[in-house]
């Protein structure tokens, strides 16, 4: 698909040809990245459901994070006492 864009700050355009530049793409090239990288941000947002089911796996990983802390200190106290 072809997207043409018009009337460009004349600064911004050379602005952005010489960031094309630095980075060995051509103008062309440069924008489809910038793009690219723009719109996935949106294209993998996480549903309201899907945060849910992060936070649930969380909070069970933390709590069984603290329980192995629990264990391991109590290990090192056996340990320092003997």
């Amino acid at each position: 698909m072809e997207i043409k864009i018009r009337n460009v700050d004349e600064q911004t355009a050379s602005l952005v040809n010489k960031v094309a530049k630095k980075k060995s793409l051509s103008r062309e090239e440069y924008l489809r990245q910038l793009l690219e990288k723009e719109t996935a941000l949106y294209s993998r947002s996480i549903t309201l459901d899907d945060q849910s089911k992060v936070r649930e796996h969380l909070a069970f990983q933390m709590k069984r994070n603290n329980y192995l802390l629990e264990e391991t200190l109590e290990v090192l106290e056996e340990l320092t006492d003997e």
